[in-house]
């Protein structure tokens, strides 16, 4: 049930950004940047609690890192270039 709320909820994120990207708003896509880093940063914690439970020598292991730090410099990047300028 948590898997298919999640799914859903970055659906919704990926529709709106898609949305605002084509409308070329980054004020818009402020909060979908930082729901992406709190969503990295939380991963990352959940990571550092239980790192028995993660494959770290496996290739989706890998990926999922390297997955995890686009998220987090996706949003940071983002939230820059939306800011005001002034």
């Amino acid at each position: 049930m948590m898997a298919e709320a999640t799914g859903a909820w970055l659906i919704a994120l990926g529709v709106a950004a898609g949305h605002a990207l084509l409308e070329r708003d980054a004020r818009r896509l402020r909060p979908a940047f930082a729901g992406s880093m709190l969503l990295a940063v939380l991963l990352s914690i959940a990571l550092a609690r239980y790192p028995h439970q993660f494959a770290w020598q496996s290739a989706a292991g890998t990926a999922y890192l390297i997955f995890l730090a686009t998220m987090l410099l996706t949003g940071v990047a983002g939230l820059v270039r939306g800011l005001p300028r002034g």
